[in-house]
């Protein structure tokens, strides 16, 4: 890696080892395709397939609704310049339909940053693990997962400072838990009720919950005991298998801890009751003390700046067809999004506006998501499928066109992830291979 880098100090992802073989292999997709009525495909050019797929959707649009064109995906890892033309292609269209994979991760936490204090969908609560005292580690094995940056160095030398007292919530034994002073053996899914358990233990004693920080910042303390009223700890402790005294002591080591984070991840976000995890995780260091402070729990964000929609609120959030689920919105106020895996029915749907076109943009849903039986019968009620790709992918082999794109290693792209406070880093990479083909 690249020792002046200011942000990987030249610190390598593994990804990088793989780019020859993500950029060349047996279903490299290399020219724009169209489907025959056989089922095959046929080479066209670029503007052959721009101006039928333009008539085609011109078509949907005005023969139904803007609302029956759905995008899947933009986004995707080392791929990120697409997002302002994948969100402007929605705008133009005149569909709120957007279904990333994001949102069947992480927007739980960004619905609870927009209740809980009112945050821009732009930014997320973060731990400063680096400076923190206690570290808790829930749902993540940051020594191997990438998690932060530079992760298994920092995570080492953290599991190696004897300053810093290191707690791992994980159901296994993982390169993170062998040095962690406390490794909490969660039973798998129950997350829930062990945060629940830590965070009423917390609450009813004094001596751990920060008040003079509540009383300043926060209101609403008094109605959040009263609901930790009906939490039994010998309950919660029975439900998640974890004894009282380890939650006990998870509690006091956090509460006590001058400075004190939380890093979570994928394995406390495709759970039971994700939502209430995410909440009880956000409390956390409010009723410790340890939100907005170095060391503690802070808002970091990307290169876009952090902007409140105004009404959120206020006004009816856009809702699937299907179910009424609402899109949340996160990383941008432009669009909220939706989980992929609502695609399906929302195809399906006897409704006036169910999705009749449909866009898969770096995504494979496939193979991806939910159910894939279920997309390949909502495959057979659309109008117009296209998939943008580098690969020919078990979805892009079922759609009217597939669009071939370069890489993300073969073009100019950029990464705004936050990585780190206070500063916020963008970085632009060129090109570090060359483009393959008509693409």
């Amino acid at each position: 890696g690249d020792e002046a880098n200011v942000y990987s100090h030249g610190y390598m992802c593994n990804k990088a080892a793989s780019i020859p073989k993500y950029v060349d292999h047996d279903q490299r997709a290399t020219r724009p395709l169209r489907r025959r009525p056989d089922g095959t495909f046929e080479a066209i050019d670029w503007d052959t397939a721009i101006s039928e797929i333009g008539a085609r959707l011109k078509k949907i649009r005005e023969e139904h609704s803007p609302k029956s064109v759905a995008l899947v995906g933009i986004g995707g890892q080392a791929n990120h310049m697409d997002i302002l033309y994948g969100l402007s292609f929605l705008e133009l269209v005149g569909t709120p339909k957007w279904y990333n994979a994001y949102a069947q991760e992480k927007t739980q936490h960004h619905l609870v940053d927009q209740l809980l204090f009112d945050a821009p969908p732009g930014v997320r609560l973060h731990g400063e693990i680096e400076e923190s005292d206690c570290v808790v580690y829930i749902g993540t094995n940051p020594r191997i997962s990438n998690r932060v940056e530079r992760s298994n160095n920092v995570v080492a030398a953290i599991g190696k400072d004897p300053s810093k007292y290191v707690i791992t919530v994980d159901p296994r034994q993982t390169e993170t838990t062998k040095t962690a002073d406390l490794h909490v053996r969660v039973r798998p899914g129950t997350d829930a009720y062990l945060l629940l358990a830590v965070l009423k233990t917390i609450m009813e004693d004094d001596d751990l919950v920060d008040s003079d920080f509540l009383a300043e910042h926060a209101t609403g303390a008094e109605e959040l005991r009263a609901a930790l009223g009906q939490v039994d700890v010998d309950e919660m402790s029975a439900r998640c298998g974890v004894p009282r005294d380890t939650i006990e002591l998870f509690a006091r080591k956090f509460a006590e801890a001058e400075r004190a984070s939380i890093l979570y991840d994928l394995g406390i976000e495709q759970i039971p009751f994700l939502t209430l995890v995410s909440y009880v995780i956000h409390l956390l260091p409010v009723v410790t003390g340890n939100l907005g402070k170095r060391g503690g729990m802070l808002f970091m964000g990307g290169a876009i700046p952090p902007e409140r929609v105004v009404d959120r609120f206020e006004r009816e959030p856009e809702r699937a067809l299907a179910s009424g689920t609402q899109a949340i919105y996160a990383l941008t106020n432009i669009r909220p999004m939706f989980s992929p895996s609502l695609v399906p029915e929302e195809i399906l749907v006897d409704h006036p506006e169910r999705i009749r076109a449909l866009f898969v943009e770096g995504s494979n849903p496939y193979l991806s998501f939910s159910d894939t039986a279920k997309w390949q019968e909502a495959r057979q009620k659309l109008d117009l499928m296209v998939v943008i790709d580098p690969a020919m992918t078990e979805t892009a082999r079922d759609a009217d066109y597939v669009l071939p794109v370069p890489s993300g290693y073969e073009k100019w792209e950029i990464s705004s992830f936050p990585k780190g406070f206070p500063e916020v880093y963008m970085l632009v990479r060129r090109p570090v291979v060359s483009r393959r083909g008509d693409t």
